[in-house]
């Protein structure tokens, strides 16, 4: 009967070793889901701020080139003042709301402002065929549309990431 009870001690002792060595591998295996799960939320944030930080930079070349747009066209007759004071209006506002605050959806909410008022603004130029003899007009306005054509794309990306966080 001695023999039987020695027995059981090492194969208890075994059992719990066991069942310790899983509890201890299913803790370890739970926080490395955790990990992982956090960096993927964090990537995914990073990605957002990244898209929105390329629509931002196509805007600012756009930004920094009404003020050219506007003195090339200052002269024309042809050209309204009210749309280059729509012009300079969309252009401060934009200003000052990038400057006004750190938070990405204000950034996000100007930078949507100023693009939805001075596109339409942009779109007229073609129609004044007398602007194209203004010199530096038509580079002025091929960087202008090519920084319209990334911000497209680069807007596709931002939705993108921010679906991607969403479903997080």
């Amino acid at each position: 009967e001695m023999c039987i009870r020695d027995r059981k001690g090492p194969m208890l002792k075994i059992f719990m070793d066991i069942v310790l060595i899983i509890v201890v591998l299913f803790i370890v295996f739970f926080i490395v889901l955790l990990i992982i799960g956090y960096n993927s939320i964090v990537s995914k944030e990073q990605n957002v701020y990244r898209a929105f930080s390329d629509i931002d930079i196509y805007i600012n070349r756009i930004a920094q080139q009404l003020p050219n747009l506007v003195n090339a066209v200052k002269g024309s007759a042809l050209f309204e003042q009210k749309t280059l004071t729509a012009i300079a209006q969309a252009y401060q506002g934009y200003i000052s709301g990038i400057r006004s605050s750190g938070n990405l959806q204000d950034k996000v909410q100007a930078s949507s402002n100023f693009f939805g008022a001075i596109y339409p603004i942009i779109l007229q130029l073609p129609n004044y065929p007398q602007l194209q003899s203004i010199p530096g007009f038509s580079n002025l306005m091929h960087e202008i549309t090519v920084a319209i054509d990334k911000i497209t794309y680069a807007r596709q990306y931002y939705n993108q990431a921010v679906e991607d966080l969403s479903l997080i």
